[in-house]
């Protein structure tokens, strides 16, 4: 499962990318938002989990490596936590290294993770527990 948009190619995690979520992770600018810092060994968790072939109904998260085209560079990851049971609903989510904030890349590629999760998952409702 791979996605285009006009500035960002999205593609699953694999195991390559560990340094760069491990990276990501350790940034307070990056999870001010999300939680604190998390142990080396929770972050191996998270990405362990975050691995293979995702399904909706399996209650996990769709994780995709945002790569900006123009410079073929991994800028964050994007996708959400599927909560298809009972409501079919997802959380949405995005961490994005701080050297690419303020671009407009988050709003980018939630937008085409709300097209996907709408148009071809049938999901109900999205949310985002941190947005204002």
């Amino acid at each position: 499962m791979e996605f285009e948009t006009s500035r960002l190619l999205l593609r699953p995690l694999s195991l390559a990318d560990f340094d760069f979520f491990a990276h990501l992770h350790q940034l307070p600018d990056v999870m001010r938002f999300v939680a604190d810092l998390p142990s080396n060994e929770k972050i191996k968790q998270r990405f362990n989990e975050r691995l293979g072939n995702w399904q909706k109904e399996h209650n996990s998260w769709l994780t995709l490596v945002m790569i900006e085209k123009s410079s073929l560079k991994s800028i964050g990851v994007t996708g959400f936590l599927s909560q298809w049971q009972p409501f079919q609903q997802a959380e949405l989510g995005f961490l994005i290294d701080p050297e690419f904030h303020g671009l407009g890349y988050g709003k980018e590629s939630t937008l085409k993770m709300m097209e996907f999760a709408f148009n071809e998952c049938n999901y109900h409702k999205l949310n985002n527990p941190h947005s204002k």
